[in-house]
């Protein structure tokens, strides 16, 4: 499978894009038909594949925020290197810690919180979350 990033993942989805005339509306309805409930209008084409594009870019944030699959797109794929990256830091992090009961990973995670708080109050620094800018 073929991945692709964010924005050629969307493109990707829109060239399966259907269009219809509304029937009871003067609209057309825009439906992501690689994306399960994915669709939206518009008073005319342009504006129905505009908002089909925020659309689609919402569709995929939710499923991901809410830990769905994402399906593939003609034999295209979402890439993930964000989610990949934090999945490869826990394995990491739990590697450290070791097997252990629940007893016994509580107290390694108030060990290593001890530890950062001792090295604030040593060095002066904050020990503050990798994903957190200092200022």
């Amino acid at each position: 499978m073929k991945k692709l990033s964010f924005q050629d993942f969307v493109k990707e989805v829109l060239r399966g894009a259907e269009y219809k005339k509304g029937k009871d509306f003067d609209c057309v309805v825009a439906i992501a038909r690689d994306l399960p409930g994915c669709m939206t209008q518009g008073d005319n084409y342009e504006e129905a594949r505009e908002n089909l594009i925020d659309a689609i870019e919402l569709w995929i944030t939710s499923a991901l925020r809410d830990g769905e699959q994402i399906p593939s797109v003609r034999g295209n794929g979402l890439i993930l290197l964000r989610a990949e990256s934090q999945r490869v830091q826990r394995k990491a992090a739990m590697a450290k810690i070791g097997p252990c009961s629940r007893g016994d990973l509580a107290r390694k995670l108030k060990r290593l919180g001890d530890e950062r708080s001792h090295l604030k109050e040593t060095t002066g620094e904050h020990a503050a979350h990798p994903d957190v800018a200092q200022k």
